[in-house]
């Protein structure tokens, strides 16, 4: 009989041990450090405006055209299924920054008065950098200018914005990287110790196609009469149109 019921009392202590063992695995495992849960962390977005998923090298390009994006992503998570908004850069940055597609955000003119649509967005649209301003982060943009310009409301809500300017091969005054970086390393340098938000765009890709001759290896043996020093439409505008009483 005292044999069984230390057989008893034996079995109770194991089971005992292994609830305990399985409670302190389920605690380690609520704390344990999430990949995809990174509270506080910094945010930095690279905007290089223009740039076609097809011409890169991590999506498969044939050409050696992006030899530091693609070893930066093969260390990252890659996105094979992302599309734009918009076609061109207001609308489509826009609603990156506010997560809106461009006919609730109504930013989809570049001219007041031309279009019925706002060529600003309302105060009442929050946008990422009035989120992150309020729970405490530094948030800073230095872009290239023209649709990343303040005049359209979303810029304007960081609390640092530097416009950079065009560098002398550029003759539309679109500012590039090679202005907009150097001015956001400084800016990252000072502030790397505090929770920031750092917006940095170039339109390094986007017209006129004049590249330099450090790039003239991917535009060699082209004959054609277009000037590369001139941007082209290569679409007609469109007209607003109505839907259900409203105007877009």
């Amino acid at each position: 009989m005292a044999k069984k019921n230390k057989n008893k009392l034996n079995t109770l202590i194991v089971i005992s041990l292994l609830v305990l063992v399985g409670i302190a695995v389920l605690l380690l495992l609520r704390t344990a450090v999430n990949p995809y849960n990174c509270v506080d962390c910094n945010l930095i977005i690279i905007s290089a405006t223009n740039f076609r998923v097809d011409h890169l090298g991590l999506y498969g390009y044939h050409r050696n055209t992006s030899s530091v994006i693609d070893n930066f992503a093969a260390k990252s998570l890659v996105f094979e299924d992302a599309y734009a908004q918009a076609s061109w850069t207001l609308p489509s940055g826009t609603s990156l920054l506010t997560s809106l597609y461009p006919y609730e955000h109504n930013v989809m003119n570049r001219f007041s008065g031309v279009s019925p649509t706002s060529d600003a967005l309302s105060d009442d649209i929050v946008a990422l950098p009035d989120t992150l301003k309020n729970n405490g982060y530094k948030t800073a943009i230095f872009s290239g200018g023209f649709d990343y310009s303040p005049r359209y409301g979303v810029v304007s809500r960081f609390d640092k914005v530097v416009i950079a300017p065009a560098n002398k091969f550029n003759v539309f005054g679109y500012g590039t990287f090679n202005s907009t970086i150097p001015e956001a390393i400084k800016w990252l340098t000072h502030n790397k110790d505090e929770k920031f938000f750092l917006y940095v765009q170039g339109f390094d890709a986007h017209c006129p196609f004049n590249p330099t001759e450090k790039f003239d290896k991917f535009t060699s043996g082209y004959n054609g009469s277009i000037d590369r020093n001139k941007c082209y439409l290569t679409f007609n505008e469109t007209k607003p149109t109505k839907i259900n009483e409203t105007k877009y």
